[in-house]
């Protein structure tokens, strides 16, 4: 952010509470966004839901809900 640009983090957002702080100050003094993100796709566990989909283990899905 300090170079004008928006941020876009993976998890965790940072090593400490400390710098995560740091970095929200300068979100909000700058305006500018950040966020984190999680790609799930990579996951082994979604992976392996995947994988037990589309092998017809766990039957046809009605609702697959992340948190």
């Amino acid at each position: 952010m300090s170079n004008g640009s928006h941020v876009l983090c993976e998890k965790p957002i940072s090593a400490t509470p400390e710098e995560a702080y740091k970095m929200i100050e300068m979100q909000k003094s700058t305006g500018l966004l950040a966020g984190v993100g999680y790609q799930w796709s990579f996951s082994k566990a979604v992976r392996q839901l995947k994988k037990d989909i589309q092998s017809g283990v766990l039957g046809k899905p009605y609702l697959i809900l992340f948190a």
